[in-house]
């Protein structure tokens, strides 16, 4: 779900709440990797789930705004919940969860093919410094490219792709989630 409230001409609030699960099969481990304290080994049969709930809270500056498109800045609040479960006949049933508030800068543009037709793409992101910590580590890119085709003034359709990419460390603990994909939906204006 994506909001976005207008407070001026080149000013916008923006909120988008993205649920993503991840819930395969049982499948066959294709390497060893510990995971909240239990090794599962290659070779093991083993069901895995992933939940992650990502808010988005902005704000998004056009320093350019014309008829035929537009560029802006970015800047929000990533916060983001993330629960993941590994399960094995052998080793048994591992839980994990976290929630991380994460600060973003990026960038947005649009053109417009026709009248009705509009490209987008927005990048945002975050790289902590290597000076801030030798124990802790985090990166954060978020890639958002889309169309839309309005069909009235009030409503519209969209199709794009998306792609999500984090990664930490901290202490001895590492972890690299990716969701990537293409995506439709709908548009109401108000």
């Amino acid at each position: 779900y994506r909001v976005t409230l207008k407070a001026a001409r080149k000013h916008k609030l923006r909120f988008q709440y993205l649920p993503i699960e991840y819930d395969p099969e049982v499948v066959t481990l294709e390497r060893t990797f510990t995971f909240g304290g239990r090794t599962f080994q290659i070779g093991l049969p083993a069901d895995a789930e992933v939940e992650w709930k990502l808010w988005r809270f902005g704000y998004q500056w056009d320093f350019i705004s014309r008829t035929a498109g537009l560029l802006g800045l970015i800047t929000e609040l990533k916060y983001n919940t993330v629960r993941g479960q590994i399960n094995s006949p052998v080793t048994g049933l591992e839980l994990a969860e976290a929630k991380a508030p994460v600060p973003a800068l990026g960038v947005i543009g649009r053109g417009y093919l026709t009248e009705y037709v509009s490209i987008t793409g927005e990048f945002t992101g975050f790289k902590l410094p290597d000076a801030f910590s030798e124990e802790f580590d985090a990166e954060f890119w978020d890639l958002d490219l889309y169309a839309t085709a309005s069909l009235s003034r009030n409503i519209a359709v969209q199709g794009g792709y998306r792609s999500i990419d984090v990664e930490y460390i901290a202490d001895e603990d590492l972890g690299r989630l990716k969701m990537k994909g293409v995506y439709f939906g709908g548009l109401v204006r108000f």
